[in-house]
């Protein structure tokens, strides 16, 4: 069975991976990002609780 929900680069108009623009994050990026902007709040406010 194959899962057509795979996303697969077109025949046509395929780059190498690598060219891409680096100034659109990927999801994980995104998601790392946010974890970090997040993790650094937690951590400011335990400091102020000691």
């Amino acid at each position: 069975m194959i899962n057509d929900n795979i996303s697969r680069p077109s025949q046509g108009n395929s780059q190498p991976i690598g060219k891409h623009p680096r100034d659109v994050p990927s999801e994980l990026e995104i998601i790392m990002q946010d974890f970090e902007r997040r993790n650094l709040e937690l951590e400011k406010k335990i400091e102020q609780m000691k």
